[in-house]
């Protein structure tokens, strides 16, 4: 593998800088004392490309963020080159046994919603997610610090 794609597979992780800047802005949005433990870059309508920029003119795809804690999984709209910063909430998914998640074919799958990775090289962001959410999901609650 040369040193340039080395490179951009390490620029495409994210951050723990823009982590903290992501918690920042969507604790509005969140439950009390809730913390992002994973995250991704993503869209909705289709996989990324030149549909995706085609797309977003006419508003057929939609940049989001998708985020897990503990608790809860949630989809932040966001610009297209506005990394961390909202637009506003699109989706919230309750982390319980209901909730389906899985990725494949570069696509997040959270119940019957697709979210598109970004970026191909960013993949591996997408499966920690469902990985996080459904090991999350199966993980016995503590009755005390579910009713807190």
């Amino acid at each position: 593998m040369g040193l340039g794609i080395l490179r951009r597979l390490q620029a495409a992780a994210m951050k723990p800088r823009t982590l903290a800047r992501l918690q920042e802005v969507a604790e509005p949005y969140m439950e009390e004392r809730e913390i992002i433990c994973r995250a991704m870059f993503g869209q909705t309508g289709g996989p990324t490309g030149g549909f995706a920029l085609w797309g977003s003119v006419f508003g057929d795809v939609k940049f989001v963020i998708v985020v897990a804690t503990d608790r809860n999984v949630y989809v932040f709209r966001r610009g297209l080159f506005q990394a961390p910063r909202l637009k506003g909430l699109f989706a919230k998914y309750p982390i319980d046994a209901s909730t389906e998640v899985w990725f494949q074919h570069g696509a997040l799958t959270v119940n019957d919603d697709v979210y598109w990775v970004a970026a191909l090289i960013a993949q591996s962001e997408a499966r920690d997610l469902a990985a996080f959410v459904k090991t999350t999901r199966d993980r016995p609650r503590d009755r005390s610090s579910a009713e807190s």
